[in-house]
């Protein structure tokens, strides 16, 4: 006599222990991306928790005001010496008009009305007077939920993560919805012959 299951739950099996080892790898994944994507669309509501508060606008004595493009590229060319500096951006940074220069992974933004400059490494940013006076260093959150959300923080890594997330939500939502849609279906089938 043979023990053997039916057909018809070997499938339903094999999603039902998919669906959970899916869940069960791909919740940190998730959780990082419903995390660093809820920090993303709320930004400002978490800024008073996690930033430093703005430096004071004390203005240096002898600092040329406000701040031109060229004396922005020649601070610049102070910082970073041997650098082949490209063009120079206006932006804001903490609500104030700047500056911006980059150069490789590294951003340099000169205050227009104060003359403080912020050097931007990585996911620190180290703030300065004009005469080069160092004031604080922060950490930068948004860069820092950006490349989480996106997955740069891992590096090429991360597009394989990336991959590997996308492909595996998709499997997730159809083998959830197979197992939440074939038993439903078998009972109407069963009620209605």
């Amino acid at each position: 006599m043979s023990t053997s299951k039916p057909t018809g739950r070997r499938p339903t099996q094999f999603l039902r222990t998919l669906h959970g080892w899916l869940g069960v790898i791909l919740f940190p994944l998730l959780a990082m991306a419903g995390i660093s994507g809820f920090y993303l669309t709320h930004d400002s509501f978490f800024e008073k928790w996690l930033q430093n508060p703005s430096q004071p606008a004390l203005i240096q004595p002898g600092t040329p005001l406000p701040i031109d493009q060229e004396t922005a590229l020649t601070l610049a060319r102070k910082i970073w010496p041997t650098a082949n500096l490209p063009k120079v951006e206006s932006k804001k940074f903490r609500q104030r008009k700047c500056w911006s220069i980059e150069f490789q992974n590294k951003r340099l933004l000169v205050e227009v009305e104060t003359g403080h400059y912020h050097v931007v490494e990585g996911y620190r940013t180290r703030s300065h007077a004009f005469d080069g006076t160092f004031l604080d260093s922060t950490w930068n959150w948004e860069r820092f939920m950006k490349h989480l959300h996106t997955g740069r923080i891992f590096g090429q890594a991360g597009d394989y993560v990336a991959s590997f997330l996308s492909i595996s939500l998709i499997v997730f939502s159809l083998s959830g919805l197979y197992l939440w849609l074939a038993p439903r279906l078998r009972r109407t089938m069963r009620k209605n012959p």
